[in-house]
């Protein structure tokens, strides 16, 4: 047992092995043993980059929260600034990315968590985001970077209601969609001894109400759905018609055609886009 007094800022640069068992997240239950005594640490934002060109995971907490939505060219400032800030290199896969990433969610203390910010500019296979942060029902803020989020867009949006007309005897039928994308589409399962709808299920985040995006391109095609565009609209609709509404969506440095923009801005009580089309500059509006 290492015994630190409270003024101690502990900063540890943990290398892979790069071995076949991937260990790396054994050093976690460490730190978090380390936040929970005497009493347990309340950490307000959290953020993760992930990078699986360089083989990097970035963990990072704090009991703050940002002044301001963070930039993408400031983050270093902020991890500085955090009280945990835990970088993992050489990490052989995704899935082993992935892996730390669980268990980092696992062992911290996120329940008090409020504002959260992903890094993922790569594009990126299928990820569980709901069950990562299935603790995190206390987020208010959401702030999203790359092309490696969409994924964890899709997660922001509640269920369909099942279609319930056609029933049979008791069981459970399951019920899942043809056409682009279908082999990752969602599959959802209807009580077919229950007479009434099927009850929307409350999404991840429901306190969620403010949405921060930057550096997506709104044209990407997303499996079981059709391109981005559709997925944050869905988003928006479908978490107002569960009463979990989001307030205010701000877009920055995206690629998004003006109307699209004009559409969402429709819909959010408060939206900000910053007029660019692209990454190159090229802007429409003001």
């Amino acid at each position: 047992m290492l015994k630190l007094p409270s003024s101690t800022t502990l900063r540890l640069d943990c290398t892979s092995e790069n071995t076949e068992t991937h260990n790396d997240y054994h050093i976690l239950p460490f730190l978090s043993a380390h936040f929970d005594d005497p009493t347990p640490v309340k950490f307000r934002s959290f953020t993760i980059e992930l990078d699986d060109v360089d083989r990097v995971i970035a963990v990072v907490a704090s009991t703050s929260l940002p002044t301001s939505p963070m930039s993408h060219t400031d983050r270093v400032q902020a991890y500085r600034e955090a009280e945990l800030s835990l970088l993992f290199h050489g990490v052989g896969e995704l899935d082993d990315m992935m892996e730390i990433l669980r268990r980092a969610c696992d062992v911290l203390s996120l329940s008090n968590v409020e504002y959260l910010v992903i890094f993922f500019i790569n594009w990126n296979q299928f990820i569980n985001w709901s069950e990562l942060f299935q603790h995190c029902t206390e987020v208010t803020t959401v702030q999203v970077f790359g092309r490696g989020t969409i994924g964890f867009l899709q997660a922001l949006t509640p269920q369909e209601r099942a279609n319930t007309a056609a029933r049979g005897k008791g069981g459970m039928r399951k019920c899942g969609g043809k056409g682009k994308g279908s082999a990752r589409a969602q599959v959802h399962y209807v009580d077919i001894n229950n007479h009434g709808p099927e009850p929307m299920r409350i999404p991840i985040f429901p306190k969620l109400t403010s949405l921060l995006l930057e550096l997506l391109y709104f044209s990407d095609t997303v499996p079981g759905s059709d391109a981005l565009y559709d997925v944050v609209m869905d988003a928006v609709k479908r978490r107002k018609a569960n009463k979990t509404p989001l307030t205010t969506l701000c877009i920055d440095n995206c690629e998004i055609r003006e109307e699209q923009a004009k559409a969402l801005e429709e819909v959010v009580p408060e939206f900000r886009w910053d007029g660019h089309v692209d990454f190159t500059g090229s802007v429409t509006a003001g």
